[in-house]
């Protein structure tokens, strides 16, 4: 029980280094209204360092505050369309995070972006074959500029060549890695950029 909860409690701070503020208080959100409290949940829930540790991430989401790198990419994201006309892939780990980037990137002047993830439903979001492929066709025929996907991009999937490949957060696996790279560079000259959070 104790070393359940302090996988969470490690899992939390890993959210926030990686993903910020906005996929912490989701995850939080989880342990504090679930209806089925483990001891390890219920122990962290009474706990007055972890529910200190909720207001203020609940105070940093109500005022808006996100991971310096959202900003980062939005930033990079601009210039590079602004300059050219190209076609962009950012790898992200979670759906709630990709669906974040979606709505960031979308509200950049030349920005056009689309989500691809796996089939499996999760917070009514999940693609079938036939959109995924529909997906990744407008891709290709340049109906929009920037593709955000979790994993489900990284294989298996004919995806064509990009000028830039975005890994908003490091992956553990160097396999994953390889696959990840390997979406640019096949017939041009491409470009890998790989967000690590100081420190």
């Amino acid at each position: 029980s104790l070393l359940a909860k302090l996988i969470k409690v490690d899992h939390a701070v890993e959210l926030l280094e990686s993903q910020g503020v906005f996929r912490l208080k989701i995850y939080m959100d989880g342990i504090f209204g679930g209806s089925q409290k483990s001891k390890a949940v219920k122990s962290l829930v009474d706990d007055k360092f972890f529910v200190n540790a909720y207001k203020r991430v609940n105070a940093l989401f109500e005022a808006g505050i996100e991971h310096p790198k959202m900003e980062l990419l939005e930033n990079i994201v601009r210039k590079k369309l602004e300059n050219y006309v190209i076609k962009i892939i950012v790898f992200t780990q979670f759906r709630d995070s990709a669906e974040r980037i979606v709505e960031k990137i979308n509200s950049i002047k030349a920005g056009s972006a689309k989500l691809f993830v796996g089939q499996a439903k999760r917070n009514g979001v999940g693609m079938s074959q036939k959109e995924q492929k529909e997906i990744i066709s407008n891709f290709s025929g340049g109906e929009f500029n920037v593709l955000v996907s979790t994993s489900v991009g990284e294989e298996g999937i004919d995806i064509p060549s990009v000028d830039l490949v975005v890994f908003y957060e490091p992956v553990p696996s160097a396999i994953r890695h390889i696959r990840r790279k390997g979406r640019t560079g096949r017939h041009s000259k491409g470009n890998v950029l790989i967000f690590v959070t100081k420190g």
